[in-house]
């Protein structure tokens, strides 16, 4: 999965933080030390005010040839030419305390600009998808940035004098120079060039523009509201984190110390919290409910420092807050945004980030200076639990406006995909009936599809027997979207219908029902698998073949006795199933048993037999047996029948094992298949991630024209199997202009 490109940004995030920390705390300490703590709102206010010069001088570098790449060198170049001025004047008469405000100015805006011209920068090296794949890679490296930085500071840098601080940031600066000059040796994919040749519809310019669609306008207005209000009060328990830190800690060296040993705290706490939201709370819940989470939070944080205003309680709030922030606020900020089309969402972010929270964070820091003490700050708080509560009733608003926005969209175009996605949310009642009419009018089996699942998610039990109907008189596709719809549900009902299905005449899909009986699992803890037993027994092998797939999933040793004596089934498939059941509980004596049964299927004379032990060799990825997998196929590769019949099956299993005739293979498929058999898909989707976006890109890239690759979205879009990261990556590709 790793590359050198990937290897690069992440070491380049892990420098870009590790500096931007070591300036964030040393500027701190001694802004805080000789200057003193009251004074902070006025250097923010300076830092906000010129954020956006910088970034407008920074703009005029948008009309050459890649310009992103040379941006981020020109502020590596001023940032180092700028630290040497300060270091070569620091000695003069009179000029330290200006050192020091400029150092705790500059501080700001390095950190803000140079995260702004990362992340651009990413966007012309890295698709949507793989930027959503390697995100998590990114920050990572951050915070392991941050956190080295903290560590050095704590143990060796805290006694450092400004002078030195400038030498340390200085070395780094150009060590980060010399290391990114490496970018102008990647290919570029997106080159930041404005691109006139697309002019939206009446219809699209309408739903785009803030001004002539109302519904976007309140939405968009109360959800800026809502962004500025959160940043106004973060701001200002900072400030008093600042403020107390300065009245405990009385020179820079304990600040130093303090600050590092409180970053390094609070970064460890941030991956942590990220990775429990990630798994609990943002895949389980509506979007709005996460702002009114961090609301409430930001509530209870500001209610607590009230009750008892010490040193310590600040420092916890102040933890909190960091965690929360970067934790919870921002992934629920990146869904909200992510909801609206590419257009929207770049003019909210570009609105909020580039005019509105500079502006708001100005107005604080003019606000602050009227609470310079710690008696005052009792009433500061006392306005700000007001202040958030009225943040809270916002937040409710908008949770209707944000409905009532893609409620119209989808009313106006049916087909608009994100707008039906965005509906999704359980009890969004007055979504049903839109969702339902447009389900009955569209024949486009794409947007039905999506349409049943966000009436799932909708959880109302209105829709139970609507879906159920879909799923009884559909075809596989559809019945495939309305069984993750169903599993939406905490119902017995619902499980007791699918289990019926399942069982009945009307489920004639292995896909569906091995769908099925993995969430019945899940829930019953395998009590669904006596009802299959039965089947096992089945005259008709395809029946065996299908029950024993069915169990692949069902983690229970119990089942182990029952298997072996399949072994020796007179279905090739049969056996071939049973060797991946047994083999992947991986306990020694029962596996000795499968390599003796998939070793009679290779030196087998029946050709069904050589190709049920290609298949599981490429399951199993065992690669010791490649070169038996390779023999079989130079031996039959120039048979009559092996284009139509036994492509698909050595594609698998050579890409199981990494061998890229596997990829050429599948890449045949894609060429020369007009309709692609499921068994296909099914075969590429079991594939690792990294080599289904490798296989696709390298299809994508070779040139076969725009009528192959429709024909590729097309067949991945209207399959059974959830490939939807694949059709998103598809649609990407198609609309990217690639550099050469």
């Amino acid at each position: 999965m790793l590359n050198k490109k990937i290897i690069f940004f992440c070491i380049l995030a892990y420098l870009f933080q590790f500096i931007i920390e070591n300036l964030a705390i040393s500027s701190s300490s001694f802004f805080i030390d000789v200057i003193g703590a009251e004074q902070l709102p006025k250097a923010l206010i300076i830092s906000s005010l010129l954020t956006p010069i910088v970034i407008f001088v920074l703009s005029l570098l948008e009309g050459f040839k890649k310009s992103r790449q040379y941006k981020v060198l020109f502020l590596i170049l001023f940032s180092i030419s700028f630290l040497f001025f300060m270091f070569y004047n620091t000695g003069v008469p009179n000029f330290y305390s200006k050192t020091v405000w400029m150092y705790q100015i500059f501080g700001s805006l390095f950190s803000l600009i140079s995260i702004i011209l990362y992340w651009n920068l990413i966007n012309a090296y890295f698709y949507v998808f793989e930027s959503k794949l390697f995100f998590s890679y990114f920050i990572i490296s951050e915070e392991i940035g941050a956190i080295s930085s903290d560590v050095l500071i704590n143990k060796i840098f805290y006694g450092f004098s400004i002078a030195q601080y400038f030498l340390v940031n200085i070395v780094l600066l150009i060590i980060l120079l010399f290391f990114y000059f490496y970018v102008f040796k990647i290919k570029v994919i997106n080159e930041e060039i404005v691109d006139d040749s697309h002019k939206e519809s009446k219809s699209e310019e309408k739903n785009n523009s803030f001004l002539k669609n109302k519904s976007l306008f309140n939405l968009a207005f109360l959800y800026i509201v809502v962004i500025c209000l959160f940043h106004f009060i973060t701001t200002l328990i900072t400030y008093q984190f600042n403020f107390a830190a300065g009245a405990t800690y009385g020179n820079t060296e304990d600040l130093n110390k303090f600050f590092s040993e409180f970053q390094f705290f609070s970064s460890l706490l941030i991956i942590a919290t990220s990775y429990s939201l990630n798994k609990f709370l943002f895949t389980k819940s509506k979007i709005i409910f996460q702002h009114l989470l961090y609301g409430v939070c930001l509530l209870f944080l500001v209610y607590f420092m009230n009750i008892s205003y010490t040193f310590y309680v600040i420092a916890a709030v102040e933890m909190a807050k960091v965690i929360l922030e970067h934790s919870l606020f921002q992934t629920s900020y990146e869904h909200f945004t992510a909801s609206f089309n590419e257009k929207v969402s770049d003019k909210l972010r570009n609105y909020t980030e580039g005019f509105y929270v500079p502006a708001i964070i100005v107005i604080s820091g003019l606000f602050m200076n009227f609470f310079p003490s710690k008696f005052s700050f009792y009433y500061l708080n006392f306005s700000m639990l007001f202040c958030i509560l009225f943040v809270i009733f916002l937040a409710f608003l908008i949770k209707n406006y944000y409905y009532k926005y893609h409620l119209d969209n989808v009313k106006s175009n049916i087909g608009n995909i994100r707008s039906i996605q965005a509906l999704g949310e359980k009890n969004n009642i007055p979504a049903l009936k839109v969702l339902m009419e447009n389900f009955e009018k569209t024949q486009d089996r794409f947007l039905k599809k999506n349409m049943v699942i966000s009436m799932g998610k909708i959880n109302s039990d209105k829709t139970i027997d609507y879906i159920f109907n879909v799923l009884n008189n559909s075809d596989e596709f559809m019945q495939s979207a309305a069984v993750e719809a169903l599993f939406n549900y905490k119902s017995f009902k619902v499980e007791y219908l699918l289990v019926e299905f399942v069982l009945g005449e009307k489920n004639k899909s292995l896909y569906i029902r091995h769908k099925v009986i993995s969430f019945i699992n899940k829930v019953y803890k395998n009590a669904i698998v006596p009802f299959f037993m039965h089947l096992l027994y089945s005259d008709d092998h395809r029946v065996v073949a299908n029950t024993i797939e069915n169990f692949w999933e069902i983690n229970d040793k119990k089942l182990i006795p029952y298997m072996i004596k399949f072994l020796n089934h007179p279905s090739n498939r049969v056996r071939a199933n049973v060797i991946i059941l047994i083999y992947n509980y991986k306990i020694s004596y029962y596996n000795s048993t499968c390599i003796v049964s998939l070793m009679s299927l290779k030196k087998s004379s029946i050709l069904n037999d050589n190709l049920s032990f290609v298949f599981v060799v490429g399951f199993l990825k065992i690669e010791k047996y490649s070169q038996d997998v390779e023999k079989i196929y130079e031996r039959l590769k120039n048979t009559e029948f092996f284009k139509e019949r036994l492509v698909e099956n050595f594609a698998f299993s050579f890409s199981g094992l990494k061998n890229p005739i596997g990829d050429d293979l599948f890449q045949f498929l894609f060429l020369e298949s007009v309709n692609y058999p499921q068994s296909l898909l099914y075969k590429f989707k079991l594939l690792s991630l990294s080599q289904r976006i490798n296989i696709l890109k390298t299809f994508m890239e070779a040139g076969f024209g725009d009528i192959v690759q429709q024909n590729l979205y097309n067949n991945f879009k209207n399959s059974i199997y959830d490939l939807s990261f694949e059709v998103e990556m598809i649609e990407e590709l198609m609309n990217k202009k690639i550099e050469k």
